[in-house]
């Protein structure tokens, strides 16, 4: 297991000279981000450390609003499970989610059809962990 102590439900946030920022370039990230974003939603985070370093949302999107991801989900999900498999919490990204949660399959054949080592059990997975 990893010694990182990773955020819950509430984040900490800290003063971004704390976590080694330059203030004035971690506000002009922000900036940049707001302006490129040109009225569409977004939703900006730096973490170091477990904690919040700077935090900028727009486009009519508020800090507490859940977001679409799309394809960006895939990448998130991959970059977790990579994490699960690292940290021991499970054994393989090969492994299959009735492995771990056969309540999870609710049509009795449908895990029939997904491969072993398919991504969409290991999303279903991370989902399932972390909720």
């Amino acid at each position: 297991m990893s010694d990182l102590e990773y955020p819950g439900s509430d984040w900490e946030t800290s003063n971004p000279v704390e976590l080694g920022f330059d203030p004035s370039k971690l506000r002009s990230v922000g900036e940049w981000q707001r302006k490129h974003a040109a009225g569409r939603p977004f939703r900006l985070l730096v973490v170091r450390n477990g904690r919040v370093a700077g935090e900028w949302c727009g486009g009519g999107l508020g800090p507490n609003d859940r977001q679409p991801l799309r394809s960006a989900s895939k990448s998130s999900f991959s970059c977790a499970l990579g994490i699960a498999v690292a940290d021991g919490v499970i054994g393989s990204a090969d492994d299959m989610v009735v492995d771990y949660y056969p309540e999870s399959i609710t049509t009795p054949k449908l895990w029939m059809y997904l491969p072993r080592g398919d991504p969409r059990t290991a999303a279903t997975l991370f989902l399932k962990i972390t909720a």
